[in-house]
């Protein structure tokens, strides 16, 4: 898990925002993950990347509808909930996604005063097979609250 939580960098630091005073991104990350997010059901523990949270926080989030492998990239299209009270115009989507090769890609839009969206992250000739995790998240434009970050698996 802390490997996971060094190859995120800073992105764990926009999804665990609600935080006591004493307590880092980092310990909320590992406390909740380390309980969730480990499946010890065999010979050696792994992770369950659909259990396991980058973002965990109170703001209004927005959901998976449908992801599409594209020449270009990874589109996820999603309903943003920017109609509903309690949501800013200027939050931001963001969706994270960890390649084989190790590399975190991410990209971020506003969520404007509509109800869906769609995102890309780029990344030319992209495979299933190349996608370690995809998560999908809102953090607000100050970047001091966010959402619980969604899994969203590639089809």
């Amino acid at each position: 898990m802390s490997d996971e939580y060094k190859s995120l960098g800073g992105i764990v630091e926009l999804g665990f925002t609600t935080l006591s005073k004493t307590e880092s991104a980092r310990n909320a990350f590992m406390a909740y993950n380390l309980v969730k997010a480990i499946d010890n059901s065999g010979d050696e523990p792994k992770i369950n990347y659909s259990a396991m949270r980058i973002a965990n926080g109170g703001l209004l989030g927005a959901f998976p509808k449908q992801t599409q492998l594209l020449a270009t990239g990874l589109s996820i299209s999603y309903t943003a909930q920017g109609d509903l009270p309690g949501t800013a115009g200027t939050d931001l989507v963001t969706a994270v996604m960890k390649t084989t090769d190790g590399v975190v890609h991410m990209a971020t839009q506003p969520r404007g005063d509509t109800k869906d969206g769609t995102l890309l992250i780029p990344y030319v000739n992209l495979t299933k097979a190349d996608i370690v995790f995809l998560y999908l998240f809102v953090c607000s434009a100050d970047k001091k609250r966010s959402s619980e970050s969604v899994y969203v698996p590639v089809e």
